[in-house]
């Protein structure tokens, strides 16, 4: 039987809250974690018709994309449209969680799944994330070293790429006199001691710390431990803002455009730069990502594909340089089948549908 709390815990797990913008109101949204799981729907936004079909769906547990609770609310009231959603909510028993820019930032997440929707290969990071890992120096009795380390291996130290239980060991002599209150595992109180010791060094996620420390503390014998939690500098392959890769065949913007427009059903398209540039190498950020303009010319990629550009600065495209806003919606919207499928993946006894409501606010007028 899979209780919400179970599904959060693995999405909790697969996009950590950590890695989004301090700002963001990701994760938990509100309802009761601990009721059996009916089905699922996911949305990009939370709409009134969205959660009218989610109750006609039966669904209990809805995972949105842009959090329902975003700013801080001073009161709820069903008068107001937050409010009217949040007494729905409730009164219906859904849960709702939110997956926002912790999805946006991860390899395998809105960025990377966009790539992929328009056909590019050879997939990376466009802006890799920094100092989010740590690295724990740990003293420890040369004999109980391998214990310790499968210990905070478990706990989700020394991950490195497609490795686990990565670490590094030196020996060396450590020394103590304990006084007549201690309790040495090894020598005797009052006495000054040598012992031949380990100095294990493991990295971890920050966001993992407090459960790497507890496992240190269940299995390092001593009562005291000596140990240096270090903030490390290291850029990450596995969370960063936008993606680029590369199409299998170049072709003009003009082209490139067109294909874009088909491939995310983006009716609006809007662009700078010269329709008979060849495009190969592509940039790509999933909703506001012009932050990202100068990132991906200076990495000389022929464009960038993202949404939310201001007039200013589509003058960034240069004869070599092409920007593409193909819409906030239709580059987000893509992410639900991959959040789906890991759902799937993990729980494939559950009922996961995407939303038939389209949700964007934006509307086009065509000549």
């Amino acid at each position: 039987m899979t209780k919400i709390r179970d599904v959060i815990k693995t999405l909790d797990h697969w996009i950590p809250a950590d890695i989004g913008w301090d700002r963001d109101n990701t994760g938990f949204q509100l309802g009761d974690t601990g009721q059996e799981v009916r089905k699922i729907l996911l949305c990009l936004d939370l709409t009134p018709k969205v959660l009218a079909e989610a109750i006609a769906l039966n669904a209990n547990l809805i995972i949105s994309h842009h959090p329902l609770l975003f700013n801080p609310l001073k009161s709820i009231s069903p008068a107001e449209p937050t409010g009217q959603l949040v007494f729905t909510a409730i009164q219906n028993n859904i849960t709702i969680y939110s997956a926002h820019t912790n999805l946006d930032f991860i390899f395998g997440g809105v960025s990377t799944v966009l790539a992929e929707k328009i056909g590019l290969t050879s997939i990376s990071l466009l802006d890799q994330h920094q100092e989010l890992s740590r690295k724990l120096e740990v003293f420890v009795p040369s004999e109980s070293t391998e214990a310790v380390m499968h210990a905070l291996s478990e706990a989700g130290a020394g991950e490195i790429g497609n490795y686990s239980h990565c670490s590094f060991s030196s020996s060396g002599e450590g020394t103590f006199l304990g006084n007549e209150q201690s309790n040495p595992v090894v020598g005797h109180a009052g006495k000054f001691e040598k012992v031949k010791e380990t100095k294990l060094e493991m990295i971890f996620p920050k966001w993992k710390e407090k459960q790497i420390l507890t496992a240190l503390r269940a299995s390092h014998p001593y009562e005291e431990i000596a140990y240096n939690l270090i903030s490390l500098t290291n850029a990450s392959d596995k969370f960063g803002a936008g993606a680029w890769g590369v199409l299998d065949k170049p072709v003009s913007l003009r082209d490139f455009v067109s294909s874009v427009s088909t491939l995310l059903q983006a009716k609006g398209i809007k662009y700078s730069g010269n329709p008979d540039q060849i495009i190969s190498r592509v940039g790509v950020c999933g909703g506001a990502g012009s932050d990202l303009i100068s990132r991906a010319a200076s990495l000389q990629l022929d464009c960038l594909v993202t949404a939310d550009i201001r007039y200013h600065q589509f003058f960034g495209a240069t004869s070599t340089f092409s920007i593409i806003d193909a819409g906030h919606y239709e580059t987000e919207v893509v992410v639900l089948d991959a959040v789906k499928n890991k759902i799937q993946l993990d729980f494939p006894e559950l009922q996961v549908e995407k939303t038939t409501i389209l949700t964007n606010p934006i509307q086009y007028h065509i000549n």
